[in-house]
C-alpha cells in the first residue's frame, strides 16, 4: 500500500481516460466540448463538473484578491491624508499658541511700561531684636 501525497496521474488517467493536468490545461471551450461528449452523471461528466467548480473557485479568489488590493490601496491613501492633516493641525496649533503667547506677553509689557516699577523689599528687622 502506497502513502504518496501526490496523485498518480497515470492511475487517474487509466480510470478516467484523461488526467487532471490535461483537464486543467484545457480552455473553457475545450472543456465544455469534452464534457458534452459524456452522458450526465457519468464519471467523466462529474470529473468535468469538478474542474468547472475548481475554475470558478480560482476565479473568485482572484477577483477577491483584486478587490482587497484596491480596498487596501484606498485605505492607505486615506490614512496618509489623515496623517498629513494631523501634522498640519499640530503645526497650526503650535503657531497659534506661540502667537497668542507672544501677544499676551507684549500686551503685559505695554501696560506695565506706563507704571513705575516698584520692587518690594523685605522689611529689615533690627539686629538687636533678632539676637534676643
Amino acid at each position: 500500500m502506497r502513502n504518496d501525497t501526490k496523485p498518480d496521474e497515470a492511475f487517474d488517467e487509466g480510470f478516467q481516460g484523461i488526467s487532471r493536468s490535461q483537464l486543467e490545461a484545457m480552455n473553457d471551450l475545450a472543456l465544455a466540448e469534452w464534457q458534452s461528449g459524456w452522458k450526465p452523471r457519468t464519471a467523466k461528466d462529474i470529473l468535468a463538473e469538478k474542474e468547472w467548480q475548481r475554475r470558478m473557485f480560482v476565479r473568485q479568489l482572484q477577483e477577491q484578491f483584486k478587490l482587497d488590493s484596491k480596498l487596501s490601496e484606498a485605505t492607505n491613501r486615506a490614512m496618509q491624508f489623515a496623517a498629513i492633516i494631523g501634522v498640519l493641525g499640530t503645526l497650526a496649533g503650535a503657531g497659534v499658541g506661540a502667537y497668542a503667547t507672544f501677544k499676551a506677553g507684549s500686551a503685559q509689557i505695554s501696560t506695565s511700561a506706563g507704571q513705575p516699577q516698584t520692587q518690594s523689599t523685605p522689611a529689615k528687622v533690627p539686629a538687636s531684636s533678632a539676637s534676643k
